[in-house]
């Protein structure tokens, strides 16, 4: 990793060393955190995540916070076996 000082300001909760070093020295940080883990394991990881973790301000799942129409809509393409794309329209 080109920026360590990124990995050590993650590990003592100082985030701004950890965007100090901008952009790339985040991607760096997300490589190296998931550097030995598999895909079964990382699917794992997201799966308890979205099961546990809440919004600081609302106080609720990120999933009960995305927009019901479009998850609905999301759910049954995933139930056919038609490809699909999401795009949110940003940049």
């Amino acid at each position: 990793m080109e920026d360590p000082a990124a990995v050590q300001g993650h590990a003592r909760g100082d985030f701004k060393t950890v965007t100090a070093g901008g952009k790339q020295a985040l991607v760096e940080l997300g490589l190296a955190t998931l550097a030995d883990t598999t895909t079964e394991e990382f699917a794992e990881i997201v799966k308890n995540w979205l099961t546990t973790a809440t919004h600081p301000r609302f106080q609720r799942r990120y999933l009960e916070l995305v927009y019901q129409g479009f998850r609905s809509r999301i759910l049954l393409v995933q139930s056919t076996s038609i490809g699909h794309w999401g795009c949110t329209g940003r940049r």
